[in-house]
């Protein structure tokens, strides 16, 4: 039980990193599909990359890539998952998924 509110804080922490990512990225370099595409392996990331592009005016273009790419609103467990559901185990996916690397604006 204590162990919960942590993993929600390391999680909200790192799609926070992944929102300030997409946001400057298509600020810069416009609506890409390529920015995007990391994002849309699961429903946090994505949404972290919604928030983005609305913020910028772009969210009708990331929402029908997400759609194209056969993701919807009910999409909500990584891809991972139903791939192979021990990597959620692994430290790897703990590392990148709770411990994402700070993001820093130039």
């Amino acid at each position: 039980m204590i162990g919960l509110p942590l993993f929600a804080q390391l999680d909200a922490r790192s799609r926070y990193q992944d929102y300030k990512l997409v946001k400057d990225n298509l600020f810069v370099y416009g609506f890409q599909k390529r920015i995007v595409k990391p994002f849309i392996k699961s429903r946090c990331q994505s949404d972290a990359a919604k928030a983005a592009a609305y913020e910028l005016g772009m969210l009708q273009q990331c929402k029908e890539y997400f759609r194209i790419n056969g993701y919807k609103w009910y999409h909500l467990a990584p891809d991972i998952i139903f791939k192979d559901p021990s990597l959620l185990l692994t430290k790897k996916f703990g590392v990148t998924t709770l411990f994402a690397k700070a993001y820093h604006s130039n």
